[in-house]
């Protein structure tokens, strides 16, 4: 029966009442007897789902590519003309969802200021044209106001991972004086004879420049930074079904650009089910104001390189070819990918080219501007006049004829 077997899974009295439409007092005879007594209207009756009738095929839709997040739903199907409230949608999915199981642990509070944990997740996007994109999320959350930042990154190397962090501290608008990890190849390169972390020399630089000092979990108790494991599923859920094809195909700054929407909408302006506050107002009431201070001068994180352009003017980075100016054929430029997601090409101190960086392998990427005046030139290197010499041979219609009469040429 419904009730015993929401009490089974560990739901309070109250937030059974609140789901079944029944009187607390109802529900603790239905726990004490054992059973169910005949359903009692509440302001006007149980919840029935008639407004969810045109809807429920979309419902099943998405349930199948994994969404059961009632919010997410709820906002989807608004768009969609549906009239009813949240709950409706709410208690409609919970029979649906995956049943997962629960454990216990200690949970550890720490001051305004003290700590952040930082954690990668992977994310697989699916493109339009059924290809799909693994991707890596760093994510960023204050442990005492439990605000989150993060970037979507193309991997998950040290200079990307030190970038993840550049960008959250300059989110949160300042830096905290520990960041906690689990076991990162990007921050940790092994242990020491007492097991304590060694950590990669250039992120003891980085995190010298910022003042903070890394920590990291001790091997297999990630539960240790539990804040940073719990908005994982909360991404998941709420949070990447709200992408469209077109938000995937146009890569990391778009892809960032509705992250960084939904942290300042959603994420950080609800109430938080631990602390029952929002998390954007604990920051501002108690944590802004600790944090410590940017440093004056940044700490450089480009990702750079000289690149030979080819005879056919372009530059190659990570395996993917982008289009340069044809006149720079030859010639050597300076190709800089920056921490938000932009490929340039630099000749002569100026930027000659930008692009969204891939994060497909093997693509190409043209600009037909790029090209303008490229067929005149070649043709006028080997001496040809456009304007007296044909691209083709011209025939006359009697030698294709006798070609088609299995005649000579």
């Amino acid at each position: 029966m419904e009730i015993l077997r929401m009490r089974a899974e560990g739901l309070s009295v109250s937030a059974i009442a609140r789901a079944t439409g029944h009187d607390r007092k109802t529900v603790c005879k239905v726990l004490a007897r054992g059973g169910a007594p005949l359903p009692r209207r509440r302001r006007g009756g149980v919840v029935r789902y008639h407004k969810l009738e045109k809807h429920k095929a979309y419902l099943a839709e998405r349930m199948a590519k994994g969404v059961y997040n009632a919010v997410v739903l709820f906002d989807e199907l608004q768009k969609r003309g549906y009239t009813g409230g949240v709950t409706v949608v709410r208690q409609y999915v919970r029979p649906f969802r995956p049943k997962v199981d629960g454990f216990a642990t200690l949970r550890f509070e720490t001051a305004p200021g003290e700590q952040a944990q930082v954690d990668f997740m992977e994310v697989r996007l699916h493109l339009g044209d059924g290809r799909s994109v693994l991707l890596h999320l760093l994510l960023y959350i204050l442990s005492y106001s439990r605000r989150l930042a993060g970037l979507f990154l193309p991997d998950e190397s040290r200079v990307q991972f030190l970038r993840g962090l550049d960008h959250a501290f300059r989110a949160t608008g300042g830096v905290v004086q520990n960041v906690l990890s689990d076991n990162l190849r990007a921050a940790v390169i092994g242990r020491d004879e007492h097991g304590q972390p060694i950590f990669a020399p250039e992120y003891v630089e980085f995190a010298r420049h910022y003042g903070f000092t890394p920590r990291a979990c001790r091997p297999y108790r990630a539960q240790t930074k539990g804040k940073v494991e719990r908005p994982v599923g909360y991404v998941r859920g709420n949070f990447l079904p709200r992408l469209t094809d077109e938000d995937v195909a146009e890569g990391l700054p778009r892809l960032n650009q509705r992250l960084w929407w939904w942290f300042d909408a959603v994420a950080n302006v609800r109430e938080h089910g631990t602390i029952h506050e929002r998390p954007l107002d604990r920051f501002m009431r108690a944590e802004a104001a600790v944090l410590q201070p940017l440093p004056a001068a940044p700490f450089g994180l480009d990702e750079i390189g000289m690149r030979r352009v080819s005879r056919d003017g372009f530059v190659e980075w990570k395996t993917c070819r982008y289009a340069v100016p044809w006149q720079l054929a030859g010639r050597d430029v300076l190709v800089r990918e920056s921490p938000d997601g932009w490929l340039t090409a630099e000749f002569d101190g100026t930027e000659r080219a930008r692009y969204a960086v891939s994060q497909l392998r093997h693509e190409v990427f043209e600009r037909a501007e790029f090209r303008a005046g490229l067929a005149e030139a070649t043709l006028a290197r080997h001496g040809i006049d456009l304007g007296s010499a044909p691209l083709v041979d011209e025939r006359s219609l009697e030698e294709y004829e006798a070609l088609a009469n299995g005649g000579g040429r």
